[in-house]
């Protein structure tokens, strides 16, 4: 009767931290109804009238009594059974229960301590004493209690010194079944210590959580216990045997470190029962080192499909009956392992994948600066995305979510790297990240079609591949599920505005900005939308030393002209713009030091400048390495750690670029234009950090600051910040060879010369150049154009193309295919039309496929990066005062050189060339050197003034004139509706 009584309660109650039983049993949570109340009453009172002091049947009966909310006649029963036995901790727990529902928070505490105390191996005491240790808590009077941690963490390490020892070996008896529990208190302890500061000891818990049931029973007795670590690399080889060509060189050297013979290391080993994990810990070392040569210092990019990463468990744990080995077990050594009777898999799965989730987000967010890596016996896997793709795959093979999904897309979308591998078919595919992105949107949606955050990440997807109209739609369908999801609100915003539609698109941010005011996608967004239409109805507002434009639409002249407060919109874009771009110092503080010593750095330096190096450049090196080694805040310096790891790259691969082309030119390594000197490693690249993240760039971007009143240094920061994030995306390449670029042979009485721009069609550029590129002397110039866009057949782009020498439509090329083309085309100086406009391709100038790089017409702003040598300008518009090379040199003149820093702390030039665009100095914009025009640079013919000229020779000027300004009346209306002709 009363078996039949546990399973009445059980299928129509919530527990809600009751036991019912001595040893907590699984519930549902189907509400109960009256009948089903009365029944279970009617049970429990005819079997306590035979039998009352049965202490289970009074168990069973004090969690009825409060499921039906009689808390008074709970708290008697539990009263009762704890009269017969002061020691019964199930009914102690349950009075627990019954005292927090009453608002008596310290007695229940008191009564789940005393439970703990009595048995530490109680879950469910355990957990409402750390629930409500944690949650804000209403009191008997009214006032709310706030969250003790410190108190949480205090409960929490008492119980674990008792259950396991740091090393993960288990100190009583605890049944398989209940792993999950245990885990499930050092997840909780990790998550604590997030919140208190204690990030690293927070990842450790985290660790040891997920080793308790990657290790099969007994390991750690042996003595030789598995690591976090080795499974990680188990994945990663899983991965690449999955994933890659069967002749990847990196499969050799896996193979290779792992002791099997490369001819048996095929994919066909997946479907084998193999012990991949024993196999990875008998070699971790050499496998170690083997992975972070094969990623140049981190975990090598995996790309896995979804299909590929479901299958990851019955490869990884073949020996284990494909089950977590923590919840298997077996008679002797000579049997298989089976899985242990009575384990809750899907509980265990479900939490394993929490904290591998937790962990991946963890390194995901952590600031660049901070230490977190996986430590496998005193070797360290060093954070990295490629880590964390990892951690998504083991988390998703366990147990598949849509936000999974979600996540791993993101991450898909973003990176550059690619694969070869081996299809269905037998056939070579190549796996690109926005490919492996969209995979993963979809099958998303096929877990939940209306998850909004995917519905959204996949209309960007769209939109930046030039499906507007497809990505509205999408942002459209989040919304419809979503109406509050601001997200979502900003980028439909982002997308109808670039169509044209400013007056849609304003209302969208409008809402957005009822929902999250301070989004700064938003904000940049709404005030950039309304600034194109000169409407400032709300406020306008002012930044520097302009006129302030109220609430009601009045010029409000300031009082003085030292008088530059920020107010109303522009205000509010000014501080948002300020805070990102100041987040950044603190978050990168100490990236320098995570990544090695001074004398690394200084290796590095010796190597790019090989045995020219002398003295001064010795002295000058040696004091800016030690500067970021020295303890100083670098928030109020100005210095971001980041930026200088990429320009100081990015520096050294030009001495090694320079000292290639010398060493050609004086006969000393006529063999480069080969490569064959290259195995010597005389001219091999130095490569970022593969753990160094992606710079974070400004929600205001550069194109945005040319019509507001920001200062100089806002103005310069956003193109550097931009600029490192573009330099970033292809210095970390897969594609990017090993050796520098090889420069072109000296020319041969012409220069070649190649123009780069998406702008090549009816468009303001192509008008303005449109007569340039026939001009050039062919007697002493060769002309390519590279067309990064699909042409629109207009007369501008056929006429461009019959004038250049050398016309390459690239637009549906890849960046490699790009820049090989053009090292290829053997390109002295290498014109960047484009700048920072929509659908420039700056990235192919950050892979520096030139010697030389200029920035001409396209964009009349700095672009902030080491990319970009000159700026072709004329002294009206852009005097030599505004460029950082131009005061450097100034200050050199005056003095000889020697390494100083400015007051401000930010670094004058560590090269003759270098400026550094971070400093605090407002008396310079553009970071590039000047190449001044002598009248304008602004390159025209006066027939290109008129729209459209061209078709319409037969019109007289009068009556051009006359449809000019018919044209210009229907754009106007077009644009401003409502405003009175």
């Amino acid at each position: 009767m009363l078996a039949y009584a546990h399973q009445l309660y059980n299928a129509s109650t919530d527990s809600g931290g009751l036991t019912s039983i001595p040893l907590p049993s699984e519930s549902t949570n189907n509400p109960p109804t009256d009948a089903q109340h009365r029944q279970l009453f009617n049970l429990l009172n005819a079997i306590r009238s035979q039998h009352p002091n049965h202490l289970p049947t009074l168990l069973l009966l004090s969690c009825a009594q409060f499921s039906a909310k009689e808390y008074d006649q709970s708290q008697e029963t539990c009263n009762t059974i704890l009269s017969m036995d002061p020691n019964y901790v199930e009914a102690m727990s349950n009075m627990g229960m019954v005292m927090k529902a009453k608002g008596a928070y310290k007695e229940a505490e008191a009564l789940w301590i005393k439970a703990i105390h009595l048995r530490p191996t109680y879950w469910d005491a355990i957990d409402n004493l750390v629930h409500v240790l944690c949650e804000p808590q209403p009191s008997l009077d009214g006032s709310m209690l706030v969250p003790r941690y410190d108190k949480a963490l205090e409960i929490l390490t008492y119980v674990l010194n008792i259950l396991i020892r740091p090393d993960g070996l288990i100190l009583v008896l605890i049944p398989q079944a209940h792993i999950h529990r245990l885990q499930n208190l050092l997840f909780t302890r990790g998550n604590l210590r997030g919140i208190t500061g204690s990030i690293g000891a927070g990842i450790d818990d985290y660790t040891t959580a997920l080793e308790l049931v990657f290790r099969a029973p007994g390991s750690v007795e042996s003595g030789m216990p598995l690591h976090l670590g080795d499974v990680v690399m188990a994945v990663t080889v899983i991965g690449l045997l999955a994933s890659h060509d069967p002749e990847s060189p990196a499969l050799r050297e896996i193979s290779h470190a792992l002791s099997i013979d490369y001819s048996r290391f095929t994919m066909h080993m997946l479907e084998r029962s193999v012990d991949w994990l024993i196999l990875v810990q008998r070699a971790r070392s050499q496998l170690l080192a083997a992975l972070l040569e094969i990623g140049d210092g981190a975990l090598p990019i995996v790309l896995l499909t979804p299909e590929m990463v479901a299958r990851i468990p019955s490869a990884l744990f073949s020996a284990f009956a494909h089950k977590l080995p923590g919840l298997c077990t077996r008679q002797s050594y000579e049997d298989l392992w089976r899985a242990s009777p009575g384990i809750n898999e899907e509980a265990t799965n479900k939490l394993t994948s929490s904290i591998l989730l937790t962990l991946a987000k963890l390194f995901q967010t952590m600031d660049q600066g901070q230490k977190g890596d996986i430590v496998v016996n005193n070797a360290h896997i060093p954070r990295s995305t490629s880590l964390v793709i990892i951690l998504y795959y083991m988390a998703l093979a366990l147990h598949p979510t849509a936000s999974t999904y979600n996540n791993l897309g993101i991450i898909f979308y973003t990176t550059q790297d690619v694969a070869t591998t081996i299809n269905a078919h037998g056939q070579r595919e190549l796996i690109t990240g926005s490919l492996l992105a969209l995979q993963y949107y979809k099958k998303g949606l096929t877990l939940d079609p209306n998850h909004p955050h995917i519905l959204t990440n996949y209309g960007s997807l769209l939109k930046d591949q030039g499906r507007s109209l497809d990505a509205i739609s999408m942002y459209k369908r989040a919304l419809q599920i979503k109406p509050d999801f601001e997200i979502a609100l900003a980028n439909i915003a982002n997308v109808i505005k670039d169509t044209g539609k400013i007056k849609e698109a304003i209302e969208y941010y409008q809402r957005a900005l009822l929902l999250s005011s301070l989004l700064p996608d938003v904000v940049c967004g709404y005030v950039n939308a309304m600034a194109s239409i000169c409407d400032w109805r709300g406020g306008r507002g002012a930044i520097g030393n302009e006129p302030i434009v109220d609430d009601h639409f009045h010029l409000i002249q300031r009082s003085s002209r030292d008088d530059r407060t920020p107010s109303g919109w522009m205000g509010r874009l000014e501080e948002t713009a300020r805070k990102q771009l100041n987040e950044v110092y603190a978050a990168n503080s100490g990236l320098l030091r995570r990544f090695g010593s001074p004398e690394y750095w200084f290796s590095l330096v010796e190597t790019a400048y090989g045995d020219g190096i002398t003295a001064g450049e010795r002295q000058k090196w040696t004091f800016l390495i030690g500067y970021y080694y020295t303890e100083f805040s670098r928030t109020e310096k100005a210095v971001n750690e980041l930026a200088v790891i990429i320009c100081l790259m990015e520096a050294l691969n030009r001495v090694l670029q320079r000292r290639c082309y010398g060493e050609t030119l004086d006969g000393r390594a006529s063999n480069v234009g080969e490569n064959t000197n290259l195995s010597s490693g005389h001219y091999l690249r130095l490569r970022l950090p593969r753990a160094l993240g992606s710079p974070a760039v400004p929600a205001l971007l550069p194109f945005h600051c040319f019509p507001h009143a920001l200062d100089v240094r806002v103005t310069r920061l956003v193109a550097h910040r931009n600029a490192l994030k573009i330099s970033y995306s292809a210095l970390t390449s897969s594609w990017l060879p090993k050796a520098v670029h090889t420069p072109p042979p000296p020319p041969a009485g012409r220069l070649n010369i190649g123009y780069v721009s998406s702008d090549f069609n009816n468009h303001p550029l192509a008008h303005l150049m449109l007569s340039v590129f026939k001009l050039h002397d062919r007697q002493r110039f060769r002309v390519f154009v590279y067309a990064t866009s699909v042409s629109d057949n207009s007369y501008y782009r056929q006429r461009i193309e019959q004038d250049a020498q050398i016309f390459r439509d690239v637009s549906k090329q890849s960046t490699e295919f790009i820049v090989n083309q053009i090292i290829n085309d053997q390109i002295h100086i290498l014109i960047n039309l484009g700048g920072y406009t929509r659908a420039a391709r700056n990235d192919i100038f950050a892979a520096r496929p030139s010697s030389l790089q200029v920035s001409l017409m396209g964009y009349a702003g700095t672009s902030g990066a080491s990319w970009c040598d000159y700026l072709v300008c004329d002294k009206q518009a852009c005097p030599k005062e505004a460029f950082g090379s131009y005061r450097a040199a100034v200050r050199r003149l005056r003095r000889e050189y020697e390494p100083v820093i400015h007051q401000d702390g930010s670094l004058r030039e560590v090269l003759e060339e270098y400026v550094d665009p971070e400093s605090l100095d407002m008396s310079w914009a553009l970071t590039e050197k000047y190449i001044h025009l002598p009248h304008s640079y602004f390159v025209t013919d006066h027939r290109q003034a008129f729209r459209e000229e061209h078709l319409e020779p037969h019109l007289d000027p009068n009556q051009r004139w006359l449809t000019e300004e018919k044209l210009r009346a229907k754009l106007r209306q077009e644009i401003f509706p409502d405003l009175n002709e």
